[in-house]
C-alpha cells in the first residue's frame, strides 16, 4: 500500500517555527551519538591495503599523517601489517578501544562487515564504497541491509569521499592529493553530499578562506546532511554553513536543521544541484536521492531560510564574505573605482542582479568634494581618477567616508585592469583597511591575469573578497545582501 502524500511546504523566507503539516521530524543525532564518528578512540581501517594505487590502501596513510592520536587498526585476512601497523583478519580480532570502522571493500561485502562492527560494539561506520541504491537492483537490496542495522550503529555514506575535521586537522580520506599542509582551519562548515565539487570548496583554502568541517553524506542511508547541519548550528567555531545538495530524504529535517542555523545567527548558503530534469536524473545515479522539480527544491530551500547560488564560485564568494560579516545593516552597495568606465559597468551589472545603489548623504558628498579632485565624480559610483596613482591613501579615505554613510552596506572596489608596480601597493592598503571597516569590501577584477598578481595574494590572505569579474562582484554583493539583512538584529 502507497504511503499518503506528504503536505507541501508553504512557509517561505527566514527560520521560523517548525514546518506543519506532518509528524514531527526525526531528531537529529546527539552530539552522544556523533562521539564514536568524530572523537574515536580507536579506528579500524577495513579492506586496508598496502598498496598505494588502492584507493584502500590511502586511508591508513592519511590518518598517519594527521598524527591521529588513537590506534589505528589496519583490518584485512591478506596482510600481517600495513604501513608499519598489526592489521587484524576480522573486526572481531581488534583490540579495545575502537569505535569507528572506516570501510572500503566491494559493496556484496559490506553489509556484514558492518554488522560486524555492530556485534564488536563499534558506534560508528564511515564506508567509503559505492555501489548501492545509485545503481538500483542488488545496490538497493545492500541499502536496505544498511537502513536495517542503523538502530545498532550509525552509518556515514555509503557512496562518500570521507571526513575532513580541518580545525581538529583529522581527515579520514582516501584522497590522493590530501596531505595535512593544505588544511586551513577556520569559521565555514561544508555539508555536501557528493565528493568532487565538495572538494572544489576546499580549494578555497589556498586562497585564505577557513573551514572547520568538511561533511560529505553520500547515499545517507542513516546519518543524513541534516543531521550535521545541526551540528554546525551549534559548534561555536562555525559562522557561516555552505551547503551543495542534491536532494534530502526528509525534507522537514532539512528545514529544520538549517533554520537551527538561522536561529544560532548562522547564514547558510546553499547550491542545490537538479534543477533540470537531467540534473535531478544524474543526482538520482549519483548519490540515489529522491525525486524531486526545480519548483520542489525551491520552495524548501526559501522555506529553510537558505541563501541559494547557482555555482561554486558564488558559494565561496559569498562564504568569504559572511564568515567576516555575518549580518548586514540595512542598505545598498556604494562603488568606488578610478575607473570611469568599470564604475558604470559594474554599476549596470549590480542594477541587473537587483542591487540597490543608494543616494549619497549630503554629508557624504561633501566630505568626498572636499578630499577628491575637482575633476572626480562624486556619487554613487565615485570615480577617483588617476589622482590615486600620485596618492594611495585617497582610495582608503574615500572608501572610509563611503562605508560611514548610513545607506550603504557594501563596497565594492574594482580593479579595473593590471598595474604590475601599482596594484600590489594599494592591496596592502585594503587589506590593513579592509578588518577596519562597518561593512564588507569585495574588490571585482576585470583583468582576466588579475588572479596570477602579488595583489590578489595580498587580499585573500587578509580575508578580502576577490572576484574574477565585476558580473561576480555584483552577484555576491546581491546574495550577501539578501542572506546578511535576513540575519539583522
Amino acid at each position: 500500500m502507497a504511503e499518503p502524500a506528504q503536505p507541501r511546504l508553504a512557509t517561505l523566507g527566514s527560520p521560523g517555527p517548525p514546518v506543519h503539516g506532518s509528524s514531527a521530524p526525526r531528531p537529529f543525532a546527539s552530539a552522544r551519538d556523533l562521539q564514536p564518528l568524530l572523537r574515536p578512540r580507536g579506528i579500524a581501517v577495513v579492506g586496508a591495503s598496502a598498496e598505494p594505487a588502492k584507493f584502500s590502501g590511502r586511508i591508513v596513510p592519511s590518518l598517519l599523517a594527521c598524527g591521529y592520536g588513537g590506534a589505528i587498526h589496519p583490518v584485512n585476512p591478506r596482510y600481517g601489517s600495513v604501513h608499519g601497523l598489526p592489521c587484524h583478519p576480522s573486526l572481531a580480532a581488534v583490540p579495545d578501544p575502537c569505535d569507528l570502522a572506516i570501510i572500503a571493500v566491494p559493496a556484496r561485502h559490506v553489509p556484514a562487515v558492518v554488522s560486524e562492527a555492530a556485534d564488536r560494539g563499534l558506534g560508528a561506520a564511515i564506508i567509503l564504497s559505492a555501489g548501492f541504491d545509485e545503481i538500483g537492483g542488488e545496490g538497493e537490496a545492500r541499502a536496505a541491509a544498511l537502513r536495517a542495522l542503523a538502530g545498532h550503529i550509525r552509518i556515514y555514506g555509503p557512496n562518500c569521499p570521507g571526513l575532513w575535521q580541518i580545525r581538529d586537522g583529522l581527515v579520514y580520506t582516501f584522497s590522493t592529493q590530501f596531505h595535512p599542509r593544505m588544511l586551513r582551519p577556520g569559521p565555514v562548515g561544508l555539508v555536501t553530499q557528493g565528493g568532487a565539487l565538495g572538494r572544489a570548496v576546499l580549494d578555497a583554502m589556498d586562497t585564505g578562506l577557513g573551514f572547520s568541517y568538511w561533511f560529505s553524506t553520500g547515499n545517507e542511508v542513516d546519518l543524513e546532511a541534516a543531521d550535521f547541519i545541526a551540528l554546525l548550528a551549534d559548534d561555536p567555531g562555525t559562522a557561516v554553513v555552505a551547503v551543495i545538495t542534491e536532494g534530502w530524504r526528509d525534507e522537514h529535517r532539512f528545514v529544520e536543521a538549517v533554520r537551527r542555523c538561522r536561529r544560532a545567527g548562522k547564514p547558510v548558503v546553499a547550491l542545490d544541484i537538479g534543477r533540470s530534469p537531467e540534473g535531478a536524473a544524474a543526482a538520482r545515479r549519483h548519490t540515489a536521492t529522491p525525486a524531486r522539480t526545480a519548483a520542489d527544491s525551491a520552495t524548501v530551500l526559501r522555506a529553510a531560510g537558505c541563501v541559494r547560488v547557482d555555482d561554486v564560485g558564488e558559494l565561496t564568494d559569498l562564504a568569504r564574505v559572511l564568515a567576516r560579516h555575518p549580518a548586514a545593516r540595512a542598505g545598498g552597495v556604494g562603488i568606488a573605482t578610478f575607473s570611469g568606465g568599470a564604475g558604470g559597468l559594474l554599476a549596470d551589472q549590480a542594477r541587473s542582479a537587483g542591487v540597490p545603489l543608494p543616494d549619497l548623504a549630503p554629508a557624504t558628498r561633501a566630505a568626498l568634494a572636499a578630499l577628491l579632485p575637482d575633476i572626480a565624480a562624486v556619487g554613487n559610483p565615485t570615480d577617483l581618477t588617476t589622482a590615486v596613482f600620485e596618492d594611495p591613501l585617497l582610495v582608503v579615505r574615500t572608501l572610509r567616508i563611503l562605508a560611514a554613510d548610513p545607506g550603504v552596506a557594501l563596497l565594492l572596489f574594482p580593479f579595473p585592469h593590471r598595474h604590475d608596480g601599482f596594484d600590489p601597493v594599494l592591496a596592502r592598503h585594503l587589506a590593513a583597511l579592509a578588518p577596519t571597516l562597518p561593512v564588507p569590501l569585495v574588490v571585482p577584477a576585470a583583468s582576466p591575469l588579475f588572479d596570477r598578481e602579488d595583489a590578489t595574494r595580498v587580499l585573500e590572505e587578509a580575508g578580502v573578497c576577490t572576484v574574477p569579474s565585476l558580473h561576480r562582484g555584483a552577484l555576491v554583493a546581491a546574495r550577501w545582501l539578501a542572506g546578511a539583512q535576513k540575519g539583522r538584529g
